[in-house]
């Protein structure tokens, strides 16, 4: 693969190597390419099993502490944030995601 790179990157490239940070030019493209690849598709690292993710959801639902998704609730979900929005009341983080 040939590749074609502006003046200032191809620079960029020399003077990573003179610094002896890298020992080619191809090994700071390859760095430069997997940083970037990390950025745009980090991998899954799961924190948790799933076991222990709904651990707490599950106990929550055995002390009665959730309440039933109905379509009445849902109309009333969806009235109250047409009201906040006609407000100018932001969304709170845990309701956007």
């Amino acid at each position: 693969m040939m590749i074609h790179l502006p003046a200032h990157l191809r620079s960029f490239i020399k003077r990573e190597v003179a610094s002896g940070r890298y020992e080619t030019e191809s090994q700071v493209i390859e760095d430069a390419l997997a940083r970037f690849a990390d950025e745009a598709e980090p991998e899954f690292e799961p924190t948790m099993t799933v076991a222990e993710a709904i651990a707490e959801p599950l106990a929550q639902m055995e002390r009665g502490e959730v309440i039933e998704m109905t379509d009445e609730l849902w109309e009333e979900i969806l009235r109250q944030s047409e009201r906040d929005a006609a407000r100018g009341v932001p969304v709170r983080d845990e309701i956007k995601y």
